[in-house]
């Protein structure tokens, strides 16, 4: 998704949100896939954990995210029926978050779109 809010407007990023209070971790996987991105998902296994020195390096806060494998109920939508500044890549895109580059590379083998 390209980021709409501060920080980093205009950067692509993993879709994600908070955990809410006595709700399950998969739930709100769930729950941010519907509202992000419209979609019905089935949460998957646990990739691992982001955390983003750039936020706390920078004077921002100091956020960890869980990333779990995911596939939409029924399959992948089009491009053209993704939420604005959603897209699907089989490369990293530049300007995608570069905790997420490493971690997204490191964990699923992804490799970058030419610079």
């Amino acid at each position: 998704m390209l980021r709409e809010i501060p920080p980093n407007i205009g950067a692509w990023h993993i879709p994600g949100g908070t955990v809410l209070f006595a709700e399950p971790v998969t739930e709100a996987v769930q729950r941010v896939a519907a509202y992000e991105l419209g979609l019905k998902v089935d949460v998957g296994e646990l990739l691992g954990y982001i955390e983003y020195p750039s936020h706390y390096k920078n004077g921002l806060d100091s956020p960890v995210s869980l990333a779990f494998r995911t596939e939409p109920v029924g399959g992948a939508p089009s491009a053209e029926h993704l939420p604005d500044g959603c897209a699907w890549f089989d490369r990293l895109p530049p300007g995608l978050y570069d905790e997420q580059r490493e971690f997204l590379s490191r964990r699923l083998g992804l490799p970058a779109e030419p610079t």
